[in-house]
């Protein structure tokens, strides 16, 4: 190694760790992607030098390497640890038990509360949501062409896609570029919902607010419906549309920070100080016990048809058996414990930004839930238990 200069990584200085308090969005998700890059160099470079050692092979530049990951990975750890410190939400994440910096600054950095009036849209956005699917490209061009046949107009014919994918129509228009953001009240929009929009009742006198949920729930009139989307944007330019219905429904990066945050609660779950752990532990204890009874033996049949699943493996057994795998029934229950979370992180969030409870949880609201669990640790934002205990006496009375 005579003649090679090999400097190490800065400190992150206090001027830096200071201006750490300001990182906006777009720079805290640089910085966790860039955390978990430097984690795997690391790890990779630490198992070169565990194999060239055992070899007694030359190593010193690699050792150097693997030092070297080590500091980056330190220094953005410190760097969001004082992002996520800085803001009420993410002292109470810390506060949690299996949560730390780096994925406490990912939920910050990804989750925009002004666009997710209810804890579903944050489980959507993360992948959690089972009823939304990622369709193939095929599939979707078979369907869109199918519709455009049948259908009397191409409105008709992508609400009826839309309808069939499972997929809101406002959010194609907004990942296809038709629409940048949902225009303010002024407008003859209302941001109480991202995707519903006020309608003119003299012109449409059938629809008071649209949406992609009215359309399913109340039965309206599709044409109609249809009619006025031609109307306030003109005509369907396929071009941008397919690709914005082909385009993944879900965050990848805020769904891996959610299985990871799974994999925490689990390691964790026996700390006398976790809230999220133990309710892992129980939900894999009632999915066990379901799968050894059969209660997913339809689930196990549909993987069997719809994937190929090497015969050999212990996954191919179990669903022939009609029962999940063990593995598939781990992340169940992780789900459960991580929704849990994201719900709680939703309440903290809506109290924080806008000053007021949460609407409360539409299982509870609309499905019949009978059971509400309220956040942990709630003391730490000022006047959320409060607000949370005068909502539900409220509703307890009505």
């Amino acid at each position: 190694m005579d003649g090679i200069d090999l400097d190490p990584i800065a400190r992150l200085n206090r001027d830096l760790a200071k201006a750490a308090t300001t990182l906006g969005h777009h720079e805290a998700r640089f910085l966790v992607d860039a955390y978990y890059l430097a984690q795997e160099n690391r790890i990779r470079a630490a198992h070169q030098v565990r194999t060239l050692g055992d070899a007694e092979e030359p190593h010193d530049v690699i050792g150097w390497y693997l030092q070297q990951s080590e500091a980056l990975e330190g220094q953005i750890k410190r760097a969001l640890k004082r992002y996520v410190e800085s803001r009420p939400v993410g002292e109470w994440m810390l506060s949690i038990t299996g949560v730390g910096p780096v994925i406490a600054a990912g939920m910050m950095a990804h989750i925009d509360i002004r666009k997710a009036p209810a804890a579903g849209h944050i489980h959507r956005f993360a992948g959690l949501d089972p009823s939304v699917q990622w369709h193939s490209s095929k599939a979707v061009d078979e369907l869109v062409d199918g519709a455009r046949k049948v259908e009397e107009t191409d409105w008709a014919a992508l609400l009826w896609v839309c309808s069939a994918l499972n997929i809101k129509p406002i959010n194609v228009l907004k990942n296809a570029g038709v629409i940048a953001e949902v225009p303010t009240p002024e407008d003859a929009w209302t941001d109480l919902e991202a995707s519903e929009f006020l309608v003119d009742r003299e012109q449409f006198p059938g629809i008071a607010r649209l949406s992609y949920d009215n359309i399913i729930a109340e039965q309206l009139d599709i044409e109609q419906a249809a009619r006025f989307y031609e109307q306030t944007f003109g005509e369907v330019d396929w071009q941008k549309i397919k690709p914005a219905i082909k385009r993944r429904p879900w965050n990848a990066q805020l769904k891996r920070l959610c299985w990871l945050l799974g994999e925490s609660f689990t390691k964790t779950s026996s700390n006398e100080n976790s809230f999220y752990g133990p309710i892992y532990r129980e939900r894999k204890a009632q999915e066990i016990a379901a799968n050894q009874q059969g209660a997913f033996a339809d689930q196990a049949k549909a993987t069997l048809e719809a994937k190929n699943i090497g015969k050999t493996t212990d996954a191919y057994k179990a669903y022939s058996e009609g029962r999940l795998p063990d593995a598939r029934i781990h992340l169940r229950a992780q789900r459960v414990a991580v929704k849990l979370f994201l719900s709680h992180l939703h309440e903290v969030m809506y109290f924080v930004e806008f000053g007021q409870p949460a609407p409360r949880p539409y299982a509870l609201e609309h499905l019949g839930h009978a059971h509400y669990t309220a956040p942990p640790n709630m003391e730490l934002i000022p006047g959320l238990a409060e607000a949370i205990a005068k909502r539900e006496h409220h509703v307890g009375r009505s």
